[in-house]
């Protein structure tokens, strides 16, 4: 029963851990907007120059807010939706050249006309819109100005997709008797396999002894009050480059 409580244990924390993967690879699902363009102009062949589109046309909506629209906004939302899957919607205002971004939709003219944005240049945007002139349109510009006068910006990139924020430090190069904090195998790289050691340790399943002295201080990878959970977390976080490992020189 001991045992099988352990074995528990086990499978309950590797949840918690692979909780902390689905968060990594949903901020991964995030298109640059080179790839948001590129999933957008792929659809020129389905959608092409001049193809004949009005308010007759409609289609779903995977960004919440609207389940869907009509005309310009529905061929707005296809395009969207190709660019970024499931990702939610939100609505910014006021708006400026400096501040829009490919794939992003601007409603424009007095809140009568959707278009998507291609490309953002210095000083304009080139989109494609729906239900222009009844039909479908690619490469139409639109100046700073009329940019700035939009009613409204919708973006599915999610808030703090463009601030500036500095990248870790790379892992500083080991000398001759040191080690990464969380390589607790000391193979000189830190790997998943890293964590799965910490986490058997803490269920007692496969115990890094205090004599060990060096696994013992690897293991405990942010260097905080002992081995804990967090030491695997930290591994995993280093492994997608979200933190950078600490230096651990031995004195034996």
């Amino acid at each position: 029963m001991y045992r099988f409580k352990r074995i528990t244990a086990v499978v309950l924390t590797l949840c918690m851990v692979m909780s902390f993967f689905v968060t990594a690879s949903a901020a991964s699902d995030v298109p640059t907007e080179a790839q948001a363009y590129s999933r957008m102009i792929a659809l020129k062949q389905t959608y092409p120059e001049g193809m004949r589109w009005t308010n007759a046309n409609y289609a779903p909506f995977k960004g919440g807010i609207y389940s869907g629209g009509y005309g310009c906004a529905g061929f707005a939302f296809i395009l969207s939706d190709a660019a970024f899957g499931d990702l939610p919607a939100r609505i910014i205002r006021p708006v400026s050249l400096d501040k829009v971004h490919t794939g992003e939709i601007l409603r424009i003219n007095n809140d009568s006309h959707s278009v998507i944005i291609l490309e953002v240049k210095s000083d304009s945007v080139v989109i494609a819109e729906g239900n222009f002139n009844s039909s479908i349109h690619w490469g139409r510009t639109l100046s700073a100005t009329e940019v700035a006068g939009a009613d409204y910006v919708m973006t599915r990139y999610p808030e703090g997709t463009f601030s500036q924020k500095p990248a870790p430090a790379p892992a500083p190069e080991l000398s001759e008797k040191s080690y990464y904090y969380g390589d607790v195998d000391q193979n000189g790289t830190i790997e998943v396999s890293d964590a799965l050691r910490i986490l058997k340790h803490l269920v007692h399943l496969e115990l890094i002894r205090q004599n060990d002295t060096v696994a013992y201080t690897l293991a405990n990878a942010d260097q905080k009050d002992g081995i804990s959970v967090e030491d695997a977390i930290y591994v995993l976080k280093v492994l997608v480059k979200l933190k950078t490992p600490g230096i651990y020189v031995s004195n034996s």
